[in-house]
């Protein structure tokens, strides 16, 4: 379409037909009547009071008006017409893919294929919410652990590297995995005083049997 053309967002098609006829230098009256049309005809479309001709019609027009024969469709549809074969087309199309989608919601296989499909999102979902959490949750441990050993580096600084070296073992050692997880999978902050006592005389045990010896206790 030729860039020079200003178009008439209302009234495409006349904006176009006027640009090229006059470019033509052809009459509107003599251009309708070698249309087979009455005199006013290309004036009613160049002013919008017939916005749509018939399709066939449009096409000897765009002929008549210098458009190729290989650009002719392509130039209708892209100022709204389409032919009528297409048309038809694109209908018998849409009924062929509602038809196959009835048969498809009509299939057990397929009702069940959706809702496997849609559980494995929801599992998806659940999961990358799940993650958003957890990576919160390890920045905010890290600022807590940042701010604790400000306040006491030297008796908090071992608590960081003793756990430090849990986490570094559990790769090579399942069983301090387990530990620390069946440590954990339980909210100790809501264990008594008397709970947590009895935790840390458990532990205090573990070391000794261990033989790796209890050291000093943690004063707060």
């Amino acid at each position: 379409m030729d860039n020079n053309i200003k178009i008439d967002e209302e009234n495409k098609l006349g904006s176009v037909v006027k640009y090229y006829r006059k470019k033509k230098k052809i009459n509107s009256q003599e251009l309708s009547k070698s249309l087979g049309k009455s005199g006013a005809y290309i004036s009613q479309i160049e002013n919008g009071h017939n916005k749509n001709p018939d399709y066939n019609t449009l096409l000897e027009l765009f002929r008549k008006l210098g458009i190729a024969e290989e650009n002719l469709e392509m130039y209708l549809e892209a100022l709204g017409f389409k032919s009528p074969e297409k048309i038809a087309a694109e209908k018998a199309a849409e009924e062929a893919w509602i038809e196959q989608e009835i048969e498809l919601m009509n299939d057990p296989e397929y009702q069940k294929h959706l809702l496997e499909q849609a559980e494995a999102i929801r599992i998806q979902e659940e999961h990358a919410s799940y993650d958003e959490m957890i990576n919160k949750k390890i920045n905010e441990i890290k600022n807590d652990l940042d701010w604790y050993y400000t306040i006491n580096p030297s008796e908090f600084g071992t608590v960081i590297e003793n756990l430090h070296k849990l986490m570094l073992s559990m790769g090579d050692s399942p069983d301090n995995f387990r530990f620390l997880v069946s440590l954990f999978r339980k909210d100790i902050t809501k264990f008594n005083k008397d709970a947590k006592e009895h935790v840390i005389s458990a532990l205090k045990e573990g070391y000794e049997k261990s033989n790796t010896g209890w050291g000093e206790r943690p004063s707060w």
